[in-house]
C-alpha cells in the first residue's frame, strides 16, 4: 500500500481526513483495510468504527491482512462497535453506539481518541444515513471531522456512492482535505475492472490521473499503482 501513501502524500501530511467514495464493489473497503493493515504492522494503534459488519470479521479481516500475533492486534485495533446494536447483539466492547443516536456515535468516537492513534477508519458512514436524515448527518459530519483532525494523523471515511444526494456529496467532499474516487466497471468479458484517482486534495499535488487496480482472493491490493 505505498502506492497511496505516494499518491496522498501522506508522508508529507498529518491531521488529515480523507473521504473515499465509490459505487458498491469498487474496492473502498480493501484499499482501507490494507492501509490499516499496514498502519498496524508498524505497530501503531489504529481506531476502526464498524457500522455494517460484526466486530469479531474486522479482526479476522486484520489477521489475516497483518503479520502481527492475535495479542498485539488486540492491543493496537480499537474498535468502535455501531454493528451489534443495529442487529440486536451485545457488544463486546465499552466502545459502542447506537446507530441511530448520533450524538451517541459523537462522543463514543471522542472517547476513543482520548488515546493516541495513528489512523481512524469509518467503514463506511453512508450506512449511518438508514437511520438519520441528511441534514443532521451532515452536522455530525463536521463535527467528527474537526474530532478527527485533533486527534490522528491520518482518518478514513468511506462513503457508498449513490445513495446519497448530490449536495450531500458536494459537503462531504469540501469537508475532506482529501477526496479519492473510485469506480467499478464490468468489461464485455465479465471481468471487473477498478481504478482510483484523487479528486481533490489540500496541500498535496493534485494528481486526477485514474489508476487501475487490482484485488487478489485474500483481499490485497495486488497491483501497485505506477506514478
Amino acid at each position: 500500500m505505498k502506492f497511496l501513501e505516494d499518491m496522498l502524500h501522506l508522508d508529507n501530511l498529518r491531521n488529515i481526513v480523507v473521504n473515499v467514495i465509490g459505487p458498491p464493489g469498487s474496492g473502498k473497503s480493501a484499499i482501507t483495510y490494507n492501509y490499516v493493515a499496514q498502519v498496524l504492522n508498524k505497530r501503531q494503534p489504529v481506531v476502526f468504527v464498524v457500522l455494517d459488519q460484526h466486530p469479531e470479521q474486522i479482526r479476522l479481516k486484520m489477521s489475516e491482512l497483518t503479520d502481527i500475533d492475535s495479542s498485539t492486534l488486540d492491543d493496537l485495533l480499537i474498535i468502535v462497535d455501531g454493528y451489534s446494536h443495529t442487529v440486536g447483539l451485545k457488544s463486546n466492547t465499552n466502545l459502542a453506539f447506537n446507530a441511530s443516536n448520533l450524538s451517541d456515535f459523537s462522543l463514543t468516537l471522542s472517547a476513543a481518541l482520548e488515546q493516541e492513534v495513528e489512523c481512524v477508519l469509518i467503514d463506511p458512514l453512508s450506512t449511518l444515513v438508514i437511520h438519520n436524515n441528511e441534514l443532521s448527518l451532515l452536522k455530525t459530519i463536521q463535527i467528527i471531522t474537526a474530532k478527527l483532525r485533533g486527534g490522528a494523523s491520518h482518518s478514513f471515511i468511506t462513503y457508498i456512492e449513490g445513495i446519497h444526494t448530490q449536495s450531500f456529496y458536494n459537503t462531504v467532499r469540501y469537508l475532506g482535505d482529501i477526496n479519492l474516487i473510485l469506480k467499478r466497471e464490468e468489461a464485455e468479458n465479465g471481468e471487473v475492472i477498478r481504478a482510483l484517482h484523487v479528486h481533490s486534495s489540500r496541500g498535496a499535488p493534485l494528481d486526477e490521473r485514474w489508476r487501475p487496480f487490482t484485488i487478489d482472493s485474500q483481499g490485497r491490493i495486488d497491483l501497485e499503482i505506477k506514478k
